[in-house]
């Protein structure tokens, strides 16, 4: 059987360090490996490769099969330039059209549909020009683009926010982020969590995007990446409008801080709606993909989802930079087979294998005498345990690509009962008190849900009516939305929400990702029993076994994940 590579290398030849790197392995009629660097690594946002491509590597050799090319993609550089980092393969690597591309393309074909609208929107890609300026920004780039989706192909139809220093949708996300205290793009979830305590103020009327369809930024206001407080300091004074301080980390959040986040937030949900509505009028297509680091703004994306009606929008749960490896090696793959390649619907479990002999060799290291048991008896004691208070963390099969844990590295707790949350959110997940956490939900609920967007990999916040505010409990945000995801029945994380409402009559449950703040969701069975042993974590689920927390303390475990 033939294979394909994608990848990204560690560093653009602007110099800038590409962040959250990885490795996807692509066979004919399926996705065989995606694996991120920093899960490998354990070090969050690694900018590294070596992990995550020596895995993909050796799994092509244990699966036997033939790799005929490589792709790869970067971004602030030239898209079509020879890369400093490139590794050095046995095959031929060669360089996709522009990071948008491989965002556009890695929405569109695993989408399902035959033929749609992508928009891809982020802090930037590629420069539309051959520079390697470490600049970027001062030249021509992607920022924002619409393409359309058809015979297993992506094909450009629109740049919008690329002009030299314009400001697209992800840099102004970014500058207000800067300024409210995060110092780091991958700190946006803060600003979107936030914005939900300032939604309603009187700076909506002061637009950040312009009311024509591109959105362009009016005025002259420049981007200027290295110094965003200046960025967000001048819109404010040119709009008249009183700014406070910027925060530091350190400060605690005021009044005038949650309006700004509500400002943003809104002013891109607004501009969005725009673009996309205007968009399907002048291309006429119903159907819309979203791709790129906005379109990890789930309750934009939630906006956007129910503008176009049910069924009509896509959002990948690899949309962020993580699955550039996944474009790349579908651009590879289209290349040698054509248009007429195998299409493929979405895959969410794509990580390392860990046989059943492997795990049981593990759990013997590790001193670890319970007897496995059966799925549905697994099942029925995590839902009593979860039904008594407890907080239970899964560690099942393969793991997510992706930003999300989607029930087999996840941290689950009643979202309804006294104290849990606020247990989890500050014994597992070390976060701020106003960051939500996620819902589970069966898909029963799902259907009575059906006029709300919802997702099965947790891309979209929608709106719930407030009926279900008992049910959802501390799951539902403050503003009522909640990023839900509807769980597989045939997966582990089915069965027990099923089990749950058994007992309690409710089919909710939080469900976050096993990982403590600051670093990487856990990958081996080893690095799931260290963290439930560090962590305020009453049970953990290890694939057939359940092991509490009395047991768990009498292990003596080495430091060192090699080990």
């Amino acid at each position: 059987m033939d294979a394909w590579l994608g990848y990204s290398p560690p560093v653009a030849n602007t110099g800038l360090a590409l962040k959250d790197n990885g490795a996807c392995l692509v066979g004919e009629d399926s996705i065989l490996l995606a694996v991120s660097q920093e899960r490998l690594s354990r070090i969050k946002h690694d900018s590294s490769l070596d992990k995550a491509l020596a895995l993909a590597l050796s799994t092509a050799t244990t699966k036997g099969v033939h790799l005929r090319k490589a792709a790869y993609s970067t971004c602030s550089d030239s898209a079509w330039t020879p890369k400093k980092g490139t590794p050095d393969l046995e095959f031929p690597s060669i360089a996709v059209p522009s990071h948008h591309y491989s965002h556009a393309l890695s929405a569109y074909l695993v989408s399902p549909f035959l033929k749609s609208l992508v928009l891809v929107a982020d802090a930037g890609g590629n420069v539309l020009r051959d520079s390697d300026s470490p600049a970027w920004w001062s030249a021509p780039r992607e920022q924002t683009t619409l393409w359309y989706g058809i015979d297993g192909g992506v094909t450009l139809l629109e740049r919008f926010h690329s002009r030299p220093y314009d400001i697209g949708y992800g840099e102004w996300y970014r500058a207000f982020t800067y300024y409210l205290g995060w110092p780091s793009h991958t700190l946006s979830g803060n600003t979107m969590a936030l914005a939900a305590y300032g939604q309603d103020n009187d700076l909506h009327e002061y637009g950040i995007w312009d009311d024509d369809p591109s959105g362009t930024l009016g005025g002259t206001l420049k981007n200027l990446p290295p110094d965003p407080i200046s960025m967000v300091k001048e819109l404010l004074r040119s709009h008249g409008i009183p700014a406070p301080q910027p925060r530091t980390p350190a400060t605690q959040l005021s009044e005038e801080h949650t309006r700004l986040a509500g400002y943003i937030q809104r002013s891109l949900q607004d501009s969005l709606l725009r673009l996309i509505e205007d968009a399907i009028r002048t291309y006429d297509l119903d159907k819309v993909c979203l791709s790129g680091g906005v379109a990890q703004n789930c309750v934009a994306a939630a906006r956007v989802a129910q503008m176009l009606g049910p069924g009509n929008l896509f959002v990948s749960g690899y949309s962020a930079d993580v699955g550039q490896c996944v474009g790349n090696a579908l651009h590879a793959r289209r290349l040698d087979l054509g248009a007429d390649a195998p299409r493929f619907r979405e895959i969410l479990f794509l990580g390392p294998e860990y046989s059943p002999h492997a795990i049981d060799h593990e759990c013997k290291s590790l001193g670890i005498a319970t007897p496995a048991q059966p799925r549905e008896l697994l099942a029925r004691e995590a839902a009593e345990t979860l039904a008594r208070g407890q907080v239970v963390a899964v560690y099942e099969g393969r793991s997510e690509f992706g930003a999300r844990a989607l029930g087999h590295r996840s941290v689950l707790c009643d979202p309804c009962l006294p104290g849990v949350v606020a247990k989890v959110k500050a014994g597992v997940k070390r976060r701020d008190d106003f960051m939500p956490l996620a819902p589970v939900i069966d898909e029963a609920l799902a259907t009575e849900l059906e006029a709300c967007s919802l997702s099965k990999t947790m891309t979209l916040a929608p709106t719930l009516p407030s009926v279900y505010r008992n049910e959802f409990g501390e799951a539902m945000h403050v503003d009522g939305t909640a990023r839900i995801q509807v769980a597989d029945p045939q997966e582990l994380m089915g069965q027990i929400i099923k089990e749950f409402a058994k007992i309690t009559g409710r089919r909710v449950l939080i469900n976050t990702s096993f990982n403590r703040r600051g670093q990487p969701i856990v990958e081996t069975p080893r690095e799931a029993v260290m963290a439930a042993i560090e962590l305020e974590i009453d049970a953990l689920l290890l694939e057939d076994r359940m092991l509490y927390k009395e047991a768990l303390a009498t292990l003596t475990l080495p430091q060192d994940r090699n080990s």
